[in-house]
């Protein structure tokens, strides 16, 4: 799985019109609304670092504040325990080898 991950995340980066395409056809959305996710989207590899962590406790807490999950949710644990880091080297050794 992550050697097919790591080819396609190398397709994307190399056919950017034709990903921007396939994705309008598959999502039913104007090309332009799909060019404007793209540009937001990071097809490069990193593993999830203390900034990515942060925006989702931040996204937990908002949750938990406005009722959407329980308030006593402790969203730092569940979040530490979703991290799962031992995958981080294998998909960076993979995703150099698909370059």
């Amino acid at each position: 799985m992550l050697t097919a991950y790591a080819e396609a995340r190398k397709w994307a980066i190399e056919n950017p019109a034709e990903l921007k395409a396939l994705l309008a056809k598959a999502a039913k959305l104007p090309e332009d609304v799909v060019a404007r996710q793209l540009e937001r989207t990071k097809l490069s590899y990193s593993p999830i670092g203390e900034e990515e962590a942060s925006a989702v406790v931040a996204a937990g807490e908002a949750l938990a504040k406005a009722g959407v999950i329980p308030a006593e949710t402790d969203v730092k644990g569940f979040t530490a325990a979703l991290i799962d880091r031992s995958f981080d080297a294998k998909v960076a050794e993979t995703t150099a080898a698909a370059k």
